[in-house]
């Protein structure tokens, strides 16, 4: 089977060798030393079976009052996974139990970083996932391996109630101290507490941080993790703890997962520390600030507002991979793993990070827009009955002009949440979204405002300049906004039937109007032309004026932007296809000359 992908949003048309060549060739920020998590020395496990049993004895030698029910076992393992490829590690990931890393638990982090591949596993291979299971797990069939048995107190519930809060403390850390980890070890007794904080990142468009909405903050100390979600201010908390905690976090949702590069999982590892974590990811964090954006976008498609379109329903986590590299986006229209065959890593989207020209870094709202185009492209195939196989025969201009579409709707809805209510208009701010620039002589004929122009009431052909000089080439003379044609004899009526001007007859049947003829019941005046849209007003015939030739005329409006993807997009696959659907399911103010006047100009193009 073969597959197609979309080198999308506005990039220069190349095939993917071409694209891949240039964008290693200039513009490339290699991997380095410095973006990795870099392990330090390896830890001896306070938590191993074998390290609380001396603990546990130790207590007992000194005179430690310890209640029989707790005794030292097997309760957890401390294990790692090797998939052999994406299908496996769907496996791991849609087990909600595991808490999954791609580095070693029991390692001091030398370097924080946002990514960590073992340099035993190729780079095109997905490495170890470490993580802690209860002893009684149910392994699948993927490779692992058991590092350690572990007894962890407090993941056990029996030992949760206050009886034994006194002695799991002192257990705990006195299995700290022989296990040489002083660094956690204070002369006073921990209090509870519960970590939390504010994740906040920069945007071009305001010039400043916004909260990061949605965002997964993971504590860890040791083995045990406890994660909170940012709210609508980027605040978060996690479950309680007594000692400092690891922070960081995890670019994943239930529903995607954000790479840097093809293969690796994006991190950003915060401090350890016993106290709030407040994170601000400003402008010159360059990965992490655009990472975090893909975040912020693909969030707002999969769980906050986006006016009655529906979720990209991929059937497991749609991966996006970041690329610090020239160009836009690429989606290999496939959502799901398994349709691409075994071995290897294999993301469904890449969004970069660069301008392909001059390799400065995308703004933030261009980045946020570029992903939800390709999240569009997902969103799209599912949409469709049969799926890839379905989306495949729908034509490359519907296929971009919806994910167009797509990115102009939800990333206005982003920015006007963010009160930049004019951020779509195309006088007032400047952006690439609303694609009123588009015209007949652009490069790309397939990226077209198709269903923008349903939806919106701008007129491109009359407002973007290049007026011809004869703005009346059908008949009628320009007042100075339309056509005017004439008026009816006094005391008759002006009206338009059947795309023809019409009024009523003087008396039985005079038709006094020049050219024009009775037809057994009103008077015919004239034919209105194919391409001009007539009206009446003040009992006045028009004529629509003509506008630049260049742009789409574009007097279609009353679309919303759900039911074109409910009732238009699902059965369009082409032009005439498209036609046919708009002229069903028109609104009240349209009619079919309207739709007619504006898709002759992409039937011409």
């Amino acid at each position: 089977m073969s597959f197609t992908f979309f080198s999308c949003k506005k990039d220069i048309e190349r095939d993917i060798k071409t694209s891949e060549t240039k964008n290693e060739t200039k513009g490339t920020d290699p991997l380095n030393i410095d973006e990795a998590i870099i392990l330090g020395a390896q830890l001896e496990n306070p938590y191993s079976v074998e390290n609380m049993q001396v603990a546990y004895n130790n207590l007992l030698k000194g005179g430690k009052q310890i209640p029989s029910a707790l005794n030292v076992y097997t309760s957890h393992y401390y294990v790692r996974f090797l998939p052999a490829d994406e299908n496996e590690l769907d496996i791991l990931l849609q087990d909600t139990t595991l808490v999954l890393y791609d580095y070693p638990l029991d390692y001091e982090i030398a370097s924080s970083g946002i990514y960590y591949h073992d340099p035993s596993i190729s780079r095109d291979d997905i490495t170890w996932q470490y993580c802690t299971v209860e002893a009684n797990y149910s392994f699948p069939k993927i490779q692992y391996e058991i590092l350690s048995s572990l007894f962890i107190p407090e993941e056990i519930p029996t030992y949760h109630s206050i009886q034994y809060e006194d002695v799991v403390y002192d257990l705990v850390s006195e299995a700290l101290n022989i296990t040489d980890n002083s660094d956690d070890i204070v002369s006073s007794r921990w209090s509870k507490w519960t970590p939390s904080g504010t994740i906040q990142v920069y945007d071009d468009i305001e010039d400043g941080m916004i909260p990061l909405i949605g965002v997964k903050v993971r504590a860890r100390r040791w083995f045990i993790t406890k994660s909170g979600n940012t709210d609508g201010s980027g605040n978060f908390t996690t479950g309680k703890f007594r000692r400092p905690v690891n922070y960081s976090i995890i670019w994943k949702t239930g529903q995607y997962i954000i790479r840097n590069g093809v293969a690796f999982q994006a991190y950003y590892n915060g401090p350890k520390k016993r106290s709030a974590w407040n994170l601000n990811i400003s402008n010159g964090s360059n990965k992490s600030l655009r990472i975090a954006t893909i975040h912020r976008a693909a969030y707002r498609y999969f769980y906050r507002n986006i006016d009655g379109l529906k979720r990209p329903e991929v059937w497991t986590k749609l991966r996006i991979s970041y690329l610090n590299t020239g160009g836009y986006g690429i989606n290999w229209a496939t959502n799901w793993q398994h349709m691409i065959g075994a071995g290897g890593v294999i993301p469904n989207i890449h969004i970069h990070g660069k301008d392909p020209d001059d390799y400065s870094f995308h703004p933030t709202n261009v980045l946020f827009s570029t992903t939800i185009h390709e999240i569009g492209h997902s969103s799209h195939v599912t949409l469709m009955n049969g799926a890839e196989l379905q989306f495949w025969q729908v034509s490359s201009q519907i296929q971009e002009s919806w994910a167009n579409a797509l990115e102009w709707y939800i990333t206005r809805l982003e920015y006007v949440d963010l009160g930049h209510v004019d951020y779509d208009d195309p006088n007032a701010f400047s952006n690439i979204d609303n694609m009123q620039n588009w015209n007949s002589s652009s490069t790309l004929q397939d990226y077209t405002p198709l269903f923008i122009d349903c939806i919106d009431s701008y007129n491109q052909a009359l407002n973007r300049g290049g007026m011809p000089n004869n703005r009346c080439p059908d008949g009628g003379w320009f007042d100075g906004v339309n056509c005017r044609i004439g008026t009816p004899p006094a005391g008759e009526t002006a009206f338009i039937y059947a795309d023809k001007f019409y009024y009523t007859p003087v008396g039985c049947c005079d038709c006094p109007e020049d050219g024009s003829w009775f037809d057994g019941v009103n008077c015919v005046l004239l034919d209105i032309p194919d391409n001009s849209i007539g009206f009446v007003w003040n009992n006045i015939w028009y004529l629509n004026p003509a506008g630049n030739p260049n742009f789409p005329y574009d007097q279609i409006s009353g679309y919303s932007i759900s039911y074109l993807e409910s009732n238009i997009i699902k059965y369009s696959y082409g032009l005439t296809s498209l036609r046919t659907k708009l002229k069903a399911h028109k609104p009240s103010n349209m009619t079919d000359k309207h739709i007619d006047v504006y898709l002759n100009f992409f039937f011409n193009l």
